[in-house]
């Protein structure tokens, strides 16, 4: 009389094993890749973030941006300097400038892709205070012009910021944006 074993044979041992190992092989592959994913999307998300950051400090400043036709209020030297003049007084003077103060944007003449912020400029241009860090990230630094015409007003421009600025583009690992065209900010109250 013929038994027959219930067993596992060599071959069916063989195929189980080759059938778990692609499993945890593809739940392996599939965490690495979501982890780069996630890794990828965060320093974009950043760095949006840090550009988004420095056109709003600009923006709440640039509109607080106090002169006229003949002592504008915003003047830039067409490269990367930017000074604001604000009358900070309560109530404001607005024909009054002797008493208002500067702030100053510029890209650090030492250190290329940190850009900087002060908030007390002296009539030389020399900060009162220590600079404010805004960005370590820059790599072209922004154009500050006047628009053609317009008194208290400025266009940003050429602005890229890099997650390491020390690092060529890679779209996933270290990504970029730039500002290409001319963002205007004006000063809301002007004496013209």
């Amino acid at each position: 009389m013929l038994r027959y074993k219930s067993s596992l044979s060599l071959i069916e041992l063989i195929l189980s094993m080759a059938l778990l190992g692609a499993i945890i092989l593809g739940a392996v592959s599939f965490d690495y890749a979501s982890h780069y994913f996630l890794q990828s999307s965060e320093r974009a998300s950043l760095i949006l973030n840090e550009l988004n950051f420095i056109l709003e400090h600009i923006h709440k400043n640039a509109s607080r941006a106090t002169g006229d036709f003949f002592n504008p209020g915003i003047i830039s030297n067409g490269i990367n300097l930017l000074l604001i003049r604000l009358d900070l007084n309560n109530p404001s003077t607005p024909f009054t400038y002797n008493d208002d103060i500067w702030v100053r944007y510029r890209i650090n003449p030492i250190q290329a892709n940190q850009f900087q912020f002060c908030a007390n400029v002296n009539i030389d241009g020399s900060c009162n205070i220590p600079e404010e860090i805004i960005s370590q990230r820059v790599v072209a630094p922004p154009i500050f012009r006047s628009p053609g015409g317009i008194v208290n007003a400025v266009n940003i421009s050429n602005l890229t910021i890099r997650y390491d600025p020390g690092v060529s583009v890679e779209p996933r690992k270290n990504p970029e944006i730039s500002i290409r065209s001319p963002i205007t900010f004006t000063a809301y109250y002007s004496t013209n």
